[in-house]
């Protein structure tokens, strides 16, 4: 077990100690069988996830054609798992998969025999929200652990309040923040909660899940949420670049509504080819979105709206994409034209190239 000493004075908080790892000699049943080990995790290389949440079979292989190479589903049905893990297999998709339904120990485990060796598995899917279904994380890390003793496969938990990445961080493999400012909210909550969820991530992966649909879709009781709409596309675009400017290791967006009662709608269609849009444009630069952010302590921008990063593609890295080198990752977080003076040490040249403009 992992816990935090957290200190509040007056309801504010003045002091968190550094993660305390502990065990229980005894009071609790094990979460794996007696003597038995963790499998070591088995993730792919060099992948950078463009996935899609709420993905049905039948929509897979448009999916695949417009440049997903992850897919979601909720579906916890062990059958229709194993029909979603081999359609993905056999197109090359990832998926992102909750555990499975189970009735007693012995369904459960031959699910988990059948699946262990997949090369379609990314990650198991533990908690989507937890800290507002008051899912405590020791629930979480139980499921992670039993789950790492059977399958090579890391655990991925979805969080739209970042600070509490300090509570779930221990419990999971790879962190989701889900935070969806369209159309209340600046889009920098995003990057935010980013930056918040990184500080407390350990070392481990962060993903970001982008907004892809209206407020209004999910009214609540007393709240239509009429307010609500799709973002624009120059906002998916912003969202998508603000993330990998502040190190996403992968993105979901929120998500496929291909058989929602929307989806023959004008709106809906247009929503539906701006994303698809970004993801082919992301998709064009990938080698981009794999490479890790560079240091580039001497350089800086004049104006706090645009958020930057420096990315380096090296020679073997390319996937005959984009060329190698330097590139200067730059996102406008206003809903304006700005006029920015960078400050750029001579790594760069004097002239730089824009991509997916004619101009340098």
């Amino acid at each position: 077990y992992h816990c935090l000493i957290l200190i509040y004075h007056n309801s504010r908080r003045i002091a968190v100690s550094p993660e305390i790892g502990f065990a229980v000699s005894q009071g609790l049943p094990p979460a794996r069988a007696a003597g038995s080990t963790l499998l070591p995790l088995r993730s792919p290389e060099n992948f950078f996830p463009l996935g899609i949440y709420g993905a049905p079979i039948e929509a897979l292989p448009g999916l695949k054609a417009a440049g997903f190479n992850a897919v979601q589903t909720y579906t916890r049905e062990a059958g229709f798992l194993k029909q979603f893990i081999a359609r993905a297999h056999g197109l090359g998709l990832k998926v992102l998969i909750p555990p499975p339904e189970w009735e007693d120990p012995k369904t459960l485990h031959a699910f988990l025999d059948d699946v262990k060796a997949s090369q379609a598995i990314l990650a198991w899917y533990l908690a989507d929200e937890p800290e507002g279904r008051g899912i405590a994380p020791a629930s979480i890390w139980r499921w992670r652990q039993f789950l790492r003793a059977h399958t090579p496969f890391p655990g991925a938990v979805a969080l739209v309040r970042a600070e509490r990445a300090q509570d779930y961080a221990p419990a999971t493999d790879i962190l989701m923040i889900d935070t969806y400012p369209i159309p209340r909210m600046p889009l920098t909550w995003l990057s935010d909660s980013l930056e918040e969820a990184r500080q407390w991530a350990g070392g481990r992966p962060v993903w970001a899940v982008i907004q892809a649909f209206d407020w209004s879709d999910v009214p609540l009781k007393d709240d239509p949420r009429a307010w609500g709409r799709y973002p624009t596309y120059e906002e998916g675009r912003c969202l998508s670049y603000l993330a990998v400017v502040h190190g996403a290791e992968g993105l979901f967006y929120y998500t496929f509504e291909g058989e929602g009662e929307k989806s023959g709608s004008e709106e809906y269609l247009l929503h539906w080819n701006n994303v698809k849009k970004v993801v082919a444009e992301l998709r064009s630069i990938y080698p981009l979105l794999c490479a890790s952010l560079a240091e580039m302590p001497r350089m800086h921008v004049d104006r706090s709206e645009v958020h930057w990063a420096v990315k380096e593609v090296r020679a073997g890295e390319t996937e005959d994409l984009i060329e190698q080198g330097r590139y200067l990752i730059a996102v406008n977080t206003v809903d304006k034209p700005l006029t920015a003076a960078f400050t750029i040490p001579a790594v760069f040249d004097d002239k730089v190239r824009v991509l997916f403009e004619e101009r340098t």
